[in-house]
């Protein structure tokens, strides 16, 4: 509510605001990344599967859960 109560900006407000050479790069980087995971993202997908089919049980430990307890609801 309080940024609606505050007098509109001038025109020039932000005209001599420039962002560094690090911080152009990072959002560089950023849009890219999110236009191609947006786009095409099979590639990290099938990264992430490969990488978790390594993953298994560890030794001496029971892959089975126990039985779930479950209400009737009486």
């Amino acid at each position: 509510m309080a940024m609606y109560m505050q007098p509109e900006p001038f025109e020039q407000a932000h005209a001599g605001m420039r962002i560094g050479r690090w911080a152009g790069a990072a959002v560089a980087v950023s849009v890219a990344g999110l236009l191609l995971l947006g786009i095409r993202p099979n590639r990290l997908l099938d990264l992430a599967k490969t990488s978790g089919d390594g993953l298994g049980v560890a030794p001496g430990a029971t892959a089975a859960a126990p039985p779930l307890q479950t209400s009737t609801g009486r």
